[in-house]
């Protein structure tokens, strides 16, 4: 997804300013560019379209501020995506314009830079790169359907070009406040990994690329074990090119690349949730099972059917079963842990654990043998 920010942070701007306060400004999503080089009595600008970064230097508006106020506020009305005027023609427009900007969540720039026609080139060749980077997260998605090790391989090779014996995958994000967009992260970072590549003999392959919202790195080894001199640069690379977050993926044999991947995405949004700046799958502790346990069909689906026995009880006679065995789990086994967290009698609590014992025939297990069925059975949550 392209945004204004990712354009603003084209080489072609240098100086930009914003007109009027618009939140979240940076945010809105581009689809298209589109130039403005008439005024409205032209055809209304019903030709362009919501969505659309637009650029001019309100040339045939050369000291009119009666059209130029008309122009942009006809093309702000369109609910386009952003406007950039380029002070070539030290363009003059009223406050009209920008009463019109905040009302209608518009942000109108003015830059210095390269002419219009550049900046329209550059950005359409972003909004390509991005279609193309798109089609990559489609084939991300499709690799981690679910593979045998030999297809792991080749599609591992096929989407990155990694060969070798292990890879390491790392999922990246951008500072919040940072223009730079992912593009220039994703460039600075190619640049590094390629030199990273010749300092190492044992780094096979590297590279990275948009994966939806993120970046994903990926390392490739000819050995099974990676040096750890090996990878604290490559680590340095990473935080020094304005990352917020990232997540880092084991190192894994290449043909369980798609195991590394998943650790790096799930850790990236782990990350992003605590706002904890770096995270690896052991940071997870007892949470690294539950998501290993949602990956996994079998387990899902042999937790899902204890779980249920419960859950109808529940539904059947009004009861609070399930509320109690995951209390029961939360408090390590500890009764009177649990009737405190419930609100509830001891007595009460061990009645309730009886009748889950007969609704998952284990009328004779003790206490300890319930709490890891349990833990087991509400791992996934």
């Amino acid at each position: 997804m392209i945004t204004v920010a990712d354009i603003l942070a084209l080489p072609a701007f240098e100086q930009i300013d914003l007109v009027a306060p618009i939140k979240d400004a940076g945010e809105h999503r581009v689809y298209n560019v589109g130039i403005l080089d008439c005024p409205p009595s032209i055809n209304g600008y019903d030709v362009y379209m919501p969505g659309e970064f637009i650029l001019t230097n309100l040339g045939f508006c050369y000291e009119d501020p009666a059209l130029s106020d008309a122009s942009l506020i006809a093309m702000i009305e369109r609910r386009v995506a952003a406007i950039a005027v380029k002070r070539v023609y030290s363009p003059c427009f009223t406050d009209a314009v920008a009463q019109a900007s905040m009302r209608m969540g518009v942000p109108v720039y003015l830059y210095s830079g390269a002419y219009h026609e550049r900046v329209a080139f550059e950005s359409l060749n972003l909004l390509q790169r991005d279609l193309d980077a798109s089609d990559k997260s489609d084939a991300v998605d499709q690799f981690l359907v679910g593979r045998s090790k030999s297809q792991v391989r080749q599609e591992i090779n096929k989407l990155a070009g990694l060969t070798g014996s292990t890879m390491r995958c790392i999922a990246i994000s951008a500072e919040k406040d940072d223009r730079c967009s992912l593009y220039a992260i994703q460039d600075t970072l190619n640049d590094f990994l390629n030199s990273f590549r010749q300092r190492h003999e044992e780094v096979q392959n590297a590279c990275a690329f948009r994966y939806h919202d993120t970046l994903l790195v990926f390392v490739s080894y000819a050995i099974d074990e990676q040096h750890d001199d090996i990878f604290h640069d490559l680590e340095n690379a990473i935080r020094g090119v304005g990352v917020n977050y990232y997540g880092v993926g084991d190192l894994v044999p290449l043909g369980e690349a798609d195991i590394s991947i998943r650790q790096a995405t799930i850790l990236l949004n782990e990350a992003h949730l605590s706002g904890t700046r770096r995270l690896e799958w052991s940071d997870l502790s007892m949470d690294a099972f539950s998501y290993a346990a949602q990956t996994n069909p079998m387990f899902e689906r042999t937790a899902r059917g204890f779980r249920s026995r419960i859950e109808k009880y529940d539904a059947q006679n009004s009861t609070e079963l399930v509320q109690t065995a995951r209390a029961f789990v939360h408090c390590s086994g500890d009764i009177a842990d649990t009737a405190k967290h419930l609100h509830q009698h001891p007595n009460t609590v061990r009645y309730r654990l009886r009748r889950i014992r007969t609704l998952l025939d284990m009328s004779d297990a003790h206490d300890r043998e319930l709490l890891v069925f349990l833990s087991l059975a509400f791992l996934n949550r």
